[in-house]
């Protein structure tokens, strides 16, 4: 059936398909390509990426950079696209085998593990995620992305207005792995025999090992490294060092060096590490020359040394059928690669075959157009004679159709619930009340303590409290995210008591150090929290008594005590210790 709608697709007017590549580099590639990944047309211009916040600055910009792109290489907006966006994160998680069989609590799980993350303590992640092939029956390997989820609606929002057909949208690291396989600069032999081989990739502030088997993932290494911070000489020597410590982890068949930074040499680098493990390189900067010259591609050969691994892997997603990628958007046109066929044979009479073309379905489609029409025109004639009677059946119908809602509207209809509806919401709101205020009491550090709790029947939880350790008040943090239960929990205001950050002085710092925190936004307001009446002010007076009262909120619990036993109820008696006097430590 896919290979059919494929075959049809011929049909349409004249599309193309293209591979767009959103780089952190603030560029943004498009490239044409056809059915056997040849590239035709090549385009790339600036645009405003701050790699700081992860996220486009002028959106507007952007979207009217795509459109002249498109303009200049004369492509359909409807084109079928494959996208790679910048992401920031990739990691490998290994589940229990029995949590893979639900997708929401994988999704759940990998989202809690990527808050820790110090973007995503104030935007909510978008999680893609790939499972690793193992012969492990019990555990699972997952290695997982994620992006921030308002950046990519903004990315989505405008190709979707621009009219794009988008069939994957793909994580900027597997596009840049895809990229490397697709140059064809790993001995097939790898990827064929699904052996172990390792990419060793250098950008300007980071160096990383993915170890590969076949065309998959299965594992990775990444430290920071400031590749500016050393000097030519030195560069080379610290990298060859991390790497001999990195590769005892990951044996391999072969080691492609890659370099993203404009500071190293991928080739260098590649002959000044001393190993019998057969070697190769790419340049993916501005030293890049044969890129994808094996690649034959129908471009000049100037765009040739423009071109990223991340573009050349956005275009090996169309054709990567059983390798490692992510997708965002899991559309069914994703799951298409097959919209090339040129025939389909299908069975004839007595045994034999008839190869369809789309010229020959043409011509047939004429001369069944030239019958229909013949028949269209019989059938006219003949529902002309029978319009009369189905007037006067369509008119009973409608007299017995008014003569049901008359009698609907005069039967008695129930109203509220059942007692036993009542107690059974009653009971359930309980339980959930009983196990999330459990689980606050249960995760409170010892040197936090609270001063409000706000829960609501939706999930909602706001929590106001201090501490004298920024480390307790974030672990906490983390152990309510775990529990799960709570809605849009975030950290929505910390700080030093009695001290704006902004005008904060070391001497202060020397003093007794005590942090406030809440955690989500407070929805409890107290009904008699009216303003007194004062002298002078009779229209605010006005206004704050016929203010409408906020719905009732949950109790709050009293503060407990700032010490080792706060939260321990049978310690009421206890002497609180003195605060401490030296400001804590506090870990990165």
């Amino acid at each position: 059936m896919e290979q059919l709608s494929a075959f049809l697709s011929k049909f349409n007017t004249k599309s193309t398909t293209v591979a767009i590549n959103v780089s952190s580099r603030s560029e943004i590639e498009v490239a044409e390509f056809d059915k056997n990944g040849i590239m035709q047309n090549y385009a790339i211009a600036p645009i405003q990426y701050n790699a700081f916040t992860k996220e486009i600055e002028n959106i507007t910009d952007f979207e009217s950079t795509i459109k002249r792109i498109f303009s200049e290489l004369n492509l359909s907006l409807s084109s079928k696209a494959y996208i790679s966006i910048p992401t920031f994160i990739i990691e490998n998680e290994t589940l229990p085998a029995a949590v893979m069989q639900n997708e929401d609590d994988i999704k759940t799980y990998l989202t809690s593990t990527a808050e820790r993350n110090y973007i995503f303590k104030k935007y909510d992640p978008s999680i893609s995620y790939y499972v690793c092939p193992t012969g492990d029956e019990q555990n699972v390997n997952v290695i997982y992305t994620a992006l921030r989820q308002d950046e990519y609606n903004k990315m989505m929002g405008v190709f979707e207005a621009l009219g794009l057909n988008i069939a994957a949208v793909d994580s900027s690291y597997s596009s840049f792995i895809n990229g490397v396989i697709a140059t064809k600069k790993v001995n097939p032999a790898n990827i064929e025999n699904n052996q172990k081989w390792n990419i060793i990739n250098v950008t300007s502030n980071s160096f990383s090992v993915f170890a590969m088997q076949g065309k998959n993932l299965i594992s990775i290494y990444e430290e920071p490294l400031a590749v500016k911070s050393f000097t030519e000489e030195e560069i080379y020597q610290v990298i060859t060092n991390a790497l001999e410590l990195a590769l005892e982890k990951y044996p391999a068949n072969q080691l492609v060096f890659v370099s993203q930074s404009d500071n190293v040499y991928a080739e260098h680098l590649a002959e000044t590490y001393n190993t019998d493990i057969p070697k190769t390189y790419i340049e993916d900067n501005k030293y890049r020359k044969q890129l994808v010259d094996e690649l034959g591609y129908n471009i000049t050969q100037s765009n040739k040394t423009r071109i990223s691994l991340e573009l050349v892997g956005a275009v090996y997603w169309h054709f990567n059928l059983d390798g490692f990628k992510f997708n965002f958007v899991n559309s069914s046109a994703a799951a298409s690669v097959t919209n090339d066929i040129e025939s389909i044979t299908i069975p004839w009479v007595g045994g034999q075959s008839m190869e369809l073309t789309p010229q020959r379905i043409t011509k047939c489609a004429i001369v069944y157009a030239l019958i229909l029409i013949l028949l269209g025109a019989g059938a006219y004639f003949l529902g002309s004679t029978l319009k009369s009677g189905q007037e006067q059946e369509q008119s009973m119908l409608s007299s017995k159709v008014q003569e049901l809602e008359s009698q609907l509207d005069k039967s008695p209809k129930s109203k509220g619930v059942t007692e036993s509806e009542f107690l059974r919401t009653s009971y359930d709101n309980n339980i959930n009340f009983k196990k999330s205020y459990s689980a606050i009491a249960r995760e409170i550090p010892d040197m936090v303590w609270i001063e409000e709790v706000q829960l609501s029947d939706s999930s909602k939880l706001f929590m106001k409290g201090r501490s004298y350790r920024m480390d307790d008040i974030l672990n906490y943090y983390d152990s309510l995210n775990k529990f799960g239960k709570f809605s849009n929990l975030k950290i929505s205001s910390l700080g030093i008591s009695n001290h704006d950050l902004s005008t904060l002085i070391k001497s202060d710092m020397e003093k007794e150090t005590t942090y406030e925190f809440s955690f989500g936004e407070n929805f409890y307001v107290d009904p008699k929290a009216v303003q007194a009446p004062q002298d002078g002010n009779t229209d605010g007076d006005k206004k704050n008594a016929n203010a409408p009262a906020g719905p009732p909120g949950p109790p709050t619990p009293p503060a407990p005590a700032p010490n080792n036993t706060n939260n321990n109820a049978n310690n009421n008696n206890q002497v609180v210790p003195p605060a401490p006097t030296e400001i804590p430590k506090e870990d990165n």
